[in-house]
């Protein structure tokens, strides 16, 4: 067979010329048009839920909502885990599916599975959502905005309803999650007394501003000779107009809105926060969808806010460009590997015109490097395959066999030309000579390639991470083993016909008459040489225990994320202290080039953090001075210097490995499962006990749902019958009071803004809360500790 391939590229050699250049056009198109990203999609398929329930602890949320919609979404087909995490107010779940599952198909399985499932969750439950669907790497790009000159509202309502939609407009990406800035809503501060004195309640209240902001159509008036529309203009729209709503006309007079409760416009209740320089701001962080070209589609969201933030800054707004920028990992490694293929060709080129002395074979050589790797470029797209960090490094392996594939044909046909004489037959000694060294390349490259081939077999995450590499080899050694025996023999005989090439120089003479004379006198010492190299192997194979094994190398990155946790419990305002402590510090450190913090969740995030945790995101800039690894250290001591949280430190390709995978960013955990979390946490103890007996086990860390004090309230059933109360009563009273009870919203031009109905003489202690008024049977106000207990108690986090 090789022998045929070889006789036909000679019998055809200008056809075979232009197939050769028109693969190699197709591969510069599919190059171009090459979908690029950090890893290939390493993480199996899976669908995040998120349910908000406001006013709910994590413990309801737990009950109420999380396990009724893992008990229904756990039955779907090829499920392999649900992992859920409960927090105040939010529910999170992750369903996992198998490997090779169509993450479409599997996204429109659990909608249908959530719309029976809503079904379960209790009254005042938001609807379950479905988070976008994204790569495995999701992070794209993450960026901020601080201002000197707007409030931290006014600020959010730009990027929230000015600058997200354009974000989002940005083909490519999947979603925009804002942290930090306040919120706006049309607040109704009720006065409790007021409120009594005006013999109205608060649901009477509520519904009022429900009816004052009502929106409907009005239809349209039809007449002989036309049809006017009828538009209605919204009501309430100014905090005046809300104001003069009437709530009710005991004895003929009306009480209005503004009577008994201050309208105006004010920050909802605030989950997260976010530090940039350790200055207060709005991070916003966005994520690629499922398939996009990750360095495309960052170009071109970095185009559109450079546009936004020549605009803003006459605003007072300052623009935070590339706190976290994935894409430059995949600059890094093409620019890496352009540099390799340059190097490569200009050493291919300086050693065959030393040692040829001829351009003509130089330029066969050259060419045929090119056509192999952009034919295995083509291949790849046309299977469906990126370009990322692991092809791009099969590539370059395999760039040694291609170049060596690319020398050895021209160098054997200049050799057998200069010994066969001008009178040869060209055909004949272009077979001859390529055959000559067929079978040896063709079982040398068999040799390589076998070895690569287990690496096809490998499933789960090593298979999903190793595959592409192995795929990207065996292509670009089976491809340039191809080029060798068709394009390099057709164009020999187009560019070498009429010539004869120069005399072998001297020097190349001396080397090979040196490497005769060793082989010569090494044959009758075959047996001490062959034990030489088995001892060789086996001293290499006993090596292999100590230099231990990991899933990937090191990468060198210049950007780091610190997942640090305060004591559960500890308030927004306390966490952002520490951070701007940290912050400052860190920014002192020569090298860390920008800061960012992101403190408990995003707005409709979907990581349900606490406040008492955070995120920073630190980029470094390496220089002569100080390495990527000492500048990490030095980060490390700084987080040090802060005891009184646990710190975690990693690389963002070992941080998103980890949470896609595991929830866990550790490269080794066990999980206990069970229906009591006292017994789970005993037995994780006694399991972390066992792991820090292991020799070298190294860190081991446990983490169990943390306790923090809660404030407890229990209902007295006879003290509400005594008093006339309902329960319903008391708890809408206390979720105004601490949460608000939004009534309605308002649509204002191209934002929607909630109407929340707040009591104002809510008190800041536990004590002062027993004081909150409630109205009893008989129009007495009854305080709240008269019908309730009230307790500080110790509750999960979960």
């Amino acid at each position: 067979m090789l022998a045929t391939i070889v006789r036909s590229s000679l019998a055809a050699p200008r056809i075979v010329t232009a197939l050769s250049l028109l693969v190699a056009l197709l591969g510069a198109g599919a190059l171009l048009g090459a979908r690029l990203d950090v890893f290939p999609d390493f993480a199996p398929p899976h669908v995040l839920v998120q349910v908000e329930a406001p006013g709910l602890d994590a413990t309801q949320v737990e009950s109420l909502v999380t396990r009724p919609l893992e008990d229904v979404l756990g039955g779907a087909e090829n499920v392999e885990a649900v992992r859920s995490t409960s927090s105040q107010g939010l529910a999170a779940i992750q369903v996992v599916f198998g490997r090779g599952s169509d993450p479409y198909l599997q996204r429109q399985v659990i909608s249908e599975r959530l719309g029976g499932g809503s079904a379960l969750l209790p009254p005042g439950i938001g609807p379950p959502q479905l988070s976008p669907l994204s790569s495995s790497m999701e992070y794209l790009l993450h960026f901020g905005f601080t201002s000197d000159r707007l409030s931290p509202l006014e600020l959010h309502d730009l990027v929230r309803w000015t600058l997200k939609p354009q974000i989002l407009a940005v083909p490519g990406v999947a979603q925009a999650q804002i942290f930090g800035g306040e919120s706006r809503e049309r607040q109704l501060w009720v006065d409790p007394v007021k409120l009594n004195a005006a013999g109205v309640t608060l649901e009477e209240l509520s519904e009022a501003a429900r009816r004052a902001t009502l929106i409907s159509g009005g239809g349209y008036l039809e007449t002989a000779v036309q049809r006017l529309v009828l538009r209605a203009q919204a009501p309430a729209e100014s905090l005046s107009a809300l104001g003069q709503a009437v709530v009710a006309t005991p004895a003929g007079v009306p009480v209005r809105i503004g009577d008994i409760a201050q309208v105006r416009d004010g920050a909802a209740p605030r989950f997260g926060d976010a530090m940039i320089g350790g200055h207060p701001g709005i991070l916003v962080e966005t994520s690629t969808q499922y398939g996009a070209n990750t360095l495309e589609v960052t170009r071109a969201l970095e185009h559109r806010l450079e546009t936004l933030a020549t605009q803003l800054a006459p605003r007072g707004v300052r623009y935070h460009p590339a706190l976290l920028r994935p894409a430059s990992f995949i600059e890094s490694a093409i620019a890496k590997l352009r540099n390799s293929l340059l190097v490569g060709a200009a050493l291919v080129v300086v050693l065959l015109l030393l040692t040829l002395r001829d351009w003509r074979g130089a330029l066969i050589s050259f060419g045929a490097i090119p056509v192999s790797l952009l034919a295995t470029i083509w291949i790849l797209g046309l299977g469906g395959l990126s370009l990322n960090t692991m092809s791009l490094g099969g590539l370059v392996v395999a760039l040694g066999v291609v170049v060596d594939d690319a020398v050895i044909d021209v160098e054997n046909i200049t050799r057998r030309r200069r010994t066969a004489g001008a009178s040869a037959d060209m055909r004949s000694l272009l077979l001859e000579a390529s055959l000559e060294v067929r079978r040896p390349v063709f079982y040398a490259t068999a040799a390589v390639a076998v070895a690569f081939l287990p690496i096809l077999m490998l499933s789960g995450l090593q298979g999903a991470f190793f595959r592409p590499l192995a795929t990207a080899f065996l292509l670009a050694v089976g491809l340039s083993l191809l080029v060798a025996m068709s394009a390099t023999p057709a164009l020999c005989a187009l560019l070498m016909q009429r010539h004869q090439p120069r005399a072998e120089p001297a020097w190349l003479g001396s080397c090979k008459r040196w490497q005769r004379s060793a082989i010569t006198a090494l044959e009758p010492r075959a047996a001490p040489v062959l034990i030489g190299v088995l001892l060789s192997g086996v001293a290499g194979l006993a090596l292999l225990p100590v230099l231990g094994a990991r899933l990937l190398p090191d990468f060198r990155e210049n950007y780091l994320i610190a997942h640090a946790s305060l004591r559960p419990g500890i308030s927004l305002l306390e966490t952002s202290r520490v951070g701007e402590r940290i912050a400052a510090r860190l920014a002192a450190i020569p090298g860390v080039k920008s800061v960012a913090e992101q403190i408990g969740r995003a707005e409709n995030g979907q990581d349900p953090d606490a406040p008492n945790k955070s995120e920073f995101e630190i980029q470094l800039e390496p220089s002569g001075r100080a390495t990527t690894g000492q500048l990490e250290a030095r980060v490390r001591e700084v987080f040090e210097q802060f005891p009184n949280q646990l710190v975690e430190i990693y690389s963002v390709l070992a941080e998103r490995i980890g949470e896609t995978l595991s929830g866990n960013v550790a490269p080794f955990s066990v999980s206990v499962f069970g229906p009591d979390l006292d017994v789970d946490d005993e037995v994780a103890g006694e399991i972390a006990a066992l792991l820090r007996r292991l020799p070298q086990s190294g860190t081991v860390r446990l983490q169990v749902p943390p306790r923090q004090p809660e404030l407890e309230m229990q209902l007295r059933p006879e003290r509400l019958s005594l008093y006339g109360l309902q329960a319903a009563e008391v708890l809408g009273a206390l979720n105004a009071a601490y949460h608000g009870t939004a009534v309605a919203h308002l649509n204002q031009s191209d934002r929607s803004v909630p109407v929340v109905v707040r009591l104002a003489a809510a008190g800041a202690t536990p004590d002062e809360m027993g004081n909150l008024r409630l109205r009893g049977r008989d129009g007495a106000l009854v305080p709240l500790s008269s019908v309730a207990t009230l307790g500080v108690v110790s509750a999960r986090s979960l």
